[in-house]
C-alpha cells in the first residue's frame, strides 16, 4: 500500500507538472496569434509586462511577509484599502450589460419586479435559457438580492465586490489549512489582486459567487479531513454536510463542479492509509473514503434530479440535456470551440417558430445531430490536436477582465465606451496580464517540482495533491466544452494555492505557530 501511495502521489504529480507546462506553453504562443496582433503582438511588450508583473510579485511576497508577522486583521484592513480603487470603477463607467451579464441583470430585474418565471417564458422573455437551467438560477439569485436592497444593476456590482472581498479572506484560510499562516497570507493577496479577476469583479459576472462557494465548500472538506473525531461526533456530519451543500450551490451557478467531488474520491484512494497521527489512524482511514464517496453520490442524485426540481420550482419545462450544448459547441472545429453564431441562429428558429410542446425534443435532436457532425469532422480530418491547441490558447489568453468591462460599460455622459482593445494602454494592461499569468503558472509549476511530497509537514503535501487532483480536473475539463478566456477562472482556486505554497517556502517567524503545535497536542490527549 505504501508503495502504490507514493507511485500515485508521483503520477499525479508528473500529470499535473505535464499539463501545466503545456498550458504554460499555450499561454506564451496564444500571445503571438493572428488573432492577437490588434492586442499586444510585441514581444517587447510582453518582456516588460512579465518584468513590471515580476515585479508585483515581489511586492506582494514582501507586502505578505510584513503582514504574516501580524493579527490577520491587517490583512483585512489591507483587502479593504486595495478595494477601494473598485468604486471609481463602478462610479465612472456605468454599467451597460451585454452578452450573459444583460440575461442576468433584465431577466433577474423583471423577477425583482414581480414576474413569474411562467410568465416570463410564456412571453419569450427567458429566450434559448431553458437550455441553461443555470442562467436561470443566477438570474433568480440576483432578483432576489434586487428586491432585499435596490432593482438596479449597481446593486450586483456592489454585491459582487462584497463578496470578492469575502473570497479572498477565505482564500487566507483555505491557504493557512493546507499549509502555514504565511501562505494563507500569500493566497489571499495574489488572488485579491488578479489584474483581470480584479476589474471583472466589478461587473455583473455570476464567477464571484460561484467562486464563494466552491471555496467554501474546499474549506468545509478540509476542516472535515483534518479533524480527528470520530463518525458518532456531530462535527463529523456538519462538515460533511455543509461540504455537499456548498458544492451543490456551486453546481447550479456553474455547472462544471463534479470536477470536484470526483477529486475528492480519488484524493481519499491515494491516502486511504496516510496515517499521520497513529492515535488517529482508525477516525482517518476507515471513514474518508466511505465519506467521499457520500459526497459524490449524494452530488449525482442531485445532478440527475435537478431538471425536476427546477421544473417544480420555476414551472418551466427546462431540458435534461444541458451539457449537450457545451459539448456540441466545444466540438466545433470552424467555431474553434467558442460561441457559435450559426447553432445559436437555428435553436433560436426552433424556439421562435415550433410548438412549445416540440421545442426541448427538435433542440436536443439538433445538438445531438451537431455533436455527431463535429466528431465526424475531427475524425475524418485528424484535427483533434489543431482543435485542443486552439481551445488551449484561447482559455489561455488573460484578456477577458479588460475587454468584458469594455463591452459592459459605457462612459458618465453616455458616450460608448470604445468596444475595441486597440489602445497603448490596452496593449500594456493586457501584456501586464500575460506577464502576470505566466509567473502564476511558474510558480505552481516551481510548487509541483520542489514542495511536494512533503513528508514532514503532512498537509501541506496532502494539501498539494488535492490541488493538483482538482487542477488536472479543470484543465482536462477545459479541453472538451466550450471555451472563453474568463473560464479560466475555474483554474484558480488550485493553482492560487499552488503558487502560495511555492512563494511561501521559505516562512517568516510565525506567532501562531507554537499555539497550533500546542493545540494539536492538546488534542492528541484529549483523544487518547
Amino acid at each position: 500500500m505504501r508503495l502504490f501511495k507514493l507511485g500515485s502521489q508521483w503520477t499525479i504529480r508528473f500529470l499535473t507538472i505535464g499539463i501545466l507546462g503545456y498550458y504554460l506553453i499555450m499561454t506564451i504562443s496564444g500571445y503571438f496569434i493572428d488573432e492577437q496582433h490588434v492586442l499586444a503582438p510585441s514581444k517587447t511588450q510582453l518582456i516588460i509586462g512579465a518584468i513590471v508583473a515580476l515585479g508585483s510579485f515581489a511586492l506582494i511576497w514582501g507586502g505578505a511577509y510584513w503582514l504574516a508577522n501580524r493579527y490577520v486583521g491587517w490583512l483585512v484592513t489591507t483587502l479593504i484599502v486595495l478595494t477601494i480603487p473598485k468604486f471609481p470603477l463602478i462610479y465612472f463607467f456605468k454599467i451597460k450589460p451585454a452578452s450573459d451579464m444583460y440575461s442576468y441583470s433584465v431577466i433577474g430585474g423583471s423577477s425583482a419586479s414581480g414576474d413569474s418565471w411562467k410568465w416570463l417564458y410564456l412571453h419569450n422573455g427567458l429566450d434559448l435559457n431553458t437550455l441553461f437551467p443555470h442562467v436561470i438560477h443566477i438570474s433568480s439569485t440576483f432578483g432576489w438580492i434586487d428586491r432585499f436592497f435596490i432593482n438596479r444593476p449597481l446593486t450586483i456590482q456592489l454585491f459582487n465586490l462584497v463578496i470578492t472581498l469575502i473570497t479572498a479572506v477565505l482564500f487566507y484560510y483555505l491557504g493557512r489549512q493546507i499549509g502555514h499562516h504565511f501562505i494563507g497570507v500569500l493566497a489571499a493577496l495574489v488572488f485579491y489582486l488578479m489584474p483581470n479577476y480584479y476589474i471583472y469583479s466589478v461587473l455583473l459576472g455570476a464567477e464571484p459567487l460561484w467562486l464563494l462557494c466552491l471555496t467554501i465548500a474546499m474549506l468545509c472538506f478540509n476542516r472535515w479531513r483534518l479533524g480527528h473525531w470520530s463518525m458518532t461526533n456531530g462535527y463529523y456530519w456538519s462538515w460533511l454536510t455543509l461540504t455537499i451543500v456548498f458544492l451543490t450551490l456551486a453546481q447550479l451557478i456553474r455547472p462544471i463542479v463534479l470536477i470536484w467531488p470526483l477529486a475528492f474520491v480519488i484524493f481519499a484512494i491515494f491516502m486511504i492509509h496516510d496515517n499521520h497521527l497513529v492515535t488517529h489512524s482508525k477516525t482517518r482511514t476507515a471513514h474518508q473514503l466511505g465519506g467521499c464517496l457520500l459526497i459524490l453520490t449524494v452530488f449525482l442524485v442531485f445532478m440527475t434530479a435537478s431538471p425536476k426540481i427546477d421544473r417544480q420550482i420555476y414551472h418551466i419545462p427546462f431540458t435534461t440535456h444541458t451539457s449537450l450544448y457545451s459539448l456540441a459547441v466545444g466540438s466545433n472545429y470552424r467555431a474553434k470551440g467558442m460561441y457559435d453564431p450559426i447553432l445559436i441562429n437555428q435553436l433560436e428558429k426552433i424556439n421562435h417558430h415550433c410548438p412549445r410542446s416540440q421545442r426541448d425534443s427538435k433542440m436536443v435532436a439538433l445538438l445531438r445531430k451537431q455533436l455527431s457532425h463535429n466528431l465526424r469532422s475531427l475524425q475524418q480530418y485528424h484535427q483533434w490536436f489543431s482543435l485542443l491547441t486552439i481551445k488551449s490558447r484561447i482559455i489561455s489568453q488573460p484578456i477577458y477582465g479588460l475587454q468584458l468591462f469594455k463591452q459592459n460599460t459605457h462612459q458618465v455622459n453616455g458616450r460608448p465606451f470604445a468596444n475595441n482593445l486597440r489602445t497603448p494602454f490596452s496593449r500594456w494592461f493586457i501584456s501586464f496580464n500575460f506577464g502576470f499569468q505566466l509567473i502564476l503558472n511558474a510558480l505552481a509549476l516551481l510548487s509541483l517540482l520542489v514542495d511536494w511530497p512533503n513528508s514532514k509537514h503532512w498537509r501541506i503535501g496532502n494539501g498539494l495533491l488535492l490541488m493538483a487532483i482538482i487542477l488536472d480536473g479543470v484543465l482536462i475539463a477545459s479541453s472538451l466544452v466550450e471555451v472563453q478566456s474568463r473560464y479560466q477562472i475555474s483554474w484558480y482556486l488550485p493553482m492560487i494555492i499552488l503558487a502560495a505554497s511555492a512563494m511561501g517556502r521559505y516562512e517568516p517567524d510565525r506567532p501562531d505557530f507554537k499555539a497550533k503545535e500546542e493545540q494539536l497536542a492538546a488534542h492528541s490527549k484529549i483523544s487518547q
